[in-house]
């Protein structure tokens, strides 16, 4: 361990810059660009994103843009952009390239992770947000500091980086997309109402980082759905009511499934759950009606049209949390329809 035995380091004092917010729903809508990715992304950071930069700096594998975002209630949105410097970082090589079936793609130089946080209201960076005690007196230190403002120990670089790096697996994060200097990138992570976010909707997210990765000319994009919602896989609660999952809206389709599961294979077992006639529910002539047969006809009580298959249920399903959702959201007068009068728990305990 090294220590300094001359004056602690005072922490630099950042003063916060007042700028024209942009909407975080429209923002790079008419944006177009024939460049390539690693030229459209200098551009992009040069015309949206203020450095967050510190003297000295502390790490040379890392440089941080900030862009601040405005939503429609009032709240302020702000997006990290981090440069990594791949020949210098202490991952070299992309285990999200080699899952994918990239793995044959030369190692890029450049590496940028898009990141909004869940505690992303107001002002502060990454650097400020993650913390970790002094290995010698135990003072919480910021990602930033050089060393210990008490005790004078100087942090080893190396050490700091790594654990900055570790900190790009916090899977907290509302967005957390990452974009070789080839143009093909990976969305880590994406979460919305249910995952922590205050103003943004998970499909608003979406649609953002939709937008982010045409106005960058980004190439192609993986992701691994391990999408939860209502208690349910709601990776296979969509596909079964829409003929594809959530991120399906989106273009995303199936890559690589698990145990060596084929697009064809994946893409029957679908049409085979989606068709499934309800009416095999109904062969059983007994005065006592199983609970499976008395919530398919409640809910058939509750649709204008004749429900024939899974697709038309789970159709149903879908539609009548949604409604009951926004009138949640809206604190609008449920009783005026009976669709509204049934909350998200009470599904889930009728399919339980």
């Amino acid at each position: 361990m090294v220590v300094n035995h001359h004056r602690p380091f005072k922490r630099l004092k950042r003063r916060r810059v007042t700028a024209d917010l942009h909407n975080f729903t429209t923002f790079l809508s008419d944006h177009q660009t024939s460049q390539p990715f690693r030229t459209a992304v200098k551009a992009f950071i040069s015309r949206y994103a203020r450095p967050q930069s510190y003297s000295p700096p502390l790490f040379s594998a890392l440089i941080t843009w900030q862009i601040a975002f405005g939503v429609a209630d009032g709240h302020e949105v702000v997006m990290e952009v981090v440069e990594e410097d791949v020949t210098t970082s202490a991952s070299v090589y992309c285990d999200h390239c080699r899952v994918v079936g990239w793995g044959g793609h030369p190692v890029c130089n450049k590496r940028y992770h898009f990141i909004i946080k869940a505690n992303n209201i107001g002002s502060g960076s990454i650097e400020d947000q993650y913390q970790k005690p002094c290995s010698s007196c135990g003072n919480i230190l910021h990602l930033r500091d050089e060393g210990c403002q008490i005790c004078g120990a100087v942090v080893n670089p190396e050490e700091h980086e790594k654990w900055a790096n570790r900190k790009f697996g916090d899977s907290n994060f509302l967005l957390h997309g990452m974009i070789h200097s080839n143009g093909y990138g990976h969305l880590l992570t994406l979460n919305g109402r249910e995952g922590g976010s205050k103003s943004v909707s998970g499909s608003d997210m979406m649609n953002f980082w939709d937008r982010l990765c045409g106005a960058l000319s980004v190439k192609k994009v993986s992701l691994m759905d391990a999408s939860q919602k209502y208690g349910m896989e709601y990776r296979l609660l969509h596909t079964v009511s829409k003929g594809r999952t959530w991120y399906g809206n989106w273009g995303y389709e199936f890559g690589i499934g698990c145990y060596a599961i084929t697009k064809e294979a994946y893409c029957n077992a679908v049409e085979t759950l989606s068709t499934t006639p309800l009416s095999i529910f109904f062969f059983q002539r007994t005065k006592t009606q199983p609970q499976l047969q008395a919530v398919i006809q409640f809910y058939q009580s509750l649709s204008g049209s004749k429900l024939a298959t899974f697709r038309d249920l789970f159709s149903l399903l879908l539609c009548l949390i949604r409604e009951s959702n926004t009138a949640t959201n809206a604190k609008r007068n449920t009783t005026t329809s009976s669709s509204c009068c049934w909350t998200c728990e009470d599904v889930v305990q009728m399919l339980a």
